[in-house]
């Protein structure tokens, strides 16, 4: 499974990526955020727009996190997935 800030891959003779990241620049996280009511912006300095996607309440650029209470939207219930283990083996990288 995923949450926050981590990532996982399985090196079996090849990479394969099994996580991807949690912020509100990923459609399904930002569907996710606003049907539970948040809004998605950039910080603004002078008008013009900086930084990474935020979430607010709470001006968060991650969507999936323990513990940050100040942003009703962010889950800590991670993403989690099976799949089968080849025959000719390999590791998890995380």
């Amino acid at each position: 499974g995923s949450a926050g800030g981590m990532r996982a891959g399985w090196d079996g003779g090849g990479f394969t990526r099994l996580t991807r990241d949690h912020n509100p620049e990923d459609p399904l996280e930002a569907k996710r955020l606003t049907d539970a009511g948040a809004r998605l912006g950039r910080m603004r300095v002078n008008g013009k727009e900086l930084g990474p996607m935020r979430i607010y309440p709470g001006g968060l650029a991650v969507s999936r996190a323990i513990g940050d209470f100040g942003c009703p939207a962010v889950t800590c219930e991670p993403e989690c997935m099976r799949l089968p283990l080849p025959a000719c083996g390999g590791g998890l990288v995380v």
